[in-house]
């Protein structure tokens, strides 16, 4: 341009940027603008080894080789030593933080079971990972909720007795 005289659709209007890659290619040769040739080349080879690299990724299969270990259950279900009138509220508490704060279950438990509590050997480590398979007892509840109906009498003392009525069965609660 500051040679010779140049049309403005080669110098002020070209544009190598808007159209596709293959068109600006051809019509930066056409140009003699070798950079731009150059670049665009660049461009579209990265272009195309993403997609041939991406290609080369395939899933493998490894075969890992089942271990035994030995597992130790460190509780167990024993209903013997119950005594009800060590009952509080923790555990209504903790169902109604559960279900109504997203609170997590504790551990060894979901929404319907129980399990035995697992100690892992002192050789085990995270590294190893799989899954571990072993038979343990488990305490299920399947329950089902009905409304009630509580009938109070009037309150004259520090205690009364309050019945509710369920369809299935009556229940007296003294309090």
């Amino acid at each position: 341009m500051a040679d010779r005289y140049v049309p403005a659709d080669r110098s002020v209007l070209l544009d190598y940027i808007s159209p596709m890659l293959i068109v600006s290619l051809f019509k930066s040769l056409k140009n003699r603008h070798f950079l731009v040739v150059l670049t665009i080349s660049e461009f579209i080879l990265i272009k195309i080894l993403v997609i041939l690299s991406t290609g080369l990724l395939v899933l493998e299969s490894i075969p890992i080789k089942p271990t035994n270990i030995t597992l130790q259950m460190s509780g167990k279900f024993d209903g013997s030593t119950f005594d009800p009138s060590y009952v509080d509220s923790g555990p209504a508490l903790a169902a109604l933080a559960i279900q109504s704060y997203s609170m997590p279950y504790p551990m060894f438990s979901n929404e319907r079971y129980a399990v035995q509590s697992i100690d892992l050997p002192a050789t085990w480590s995270d590294s190893r990972a799989g899954v571990l398979a072993t038979t343990v007892e488990y305490f299920g509840a399947d329950l089902d909720c009905e409304e009630a109906a509580f009938n109070y009498p009037s309150i004259t003392s520090s205690s009364c007795n309050a019945t509710f009525i369920l369809s299935r069965c009556l229940h007296i609660l003294a309090t």
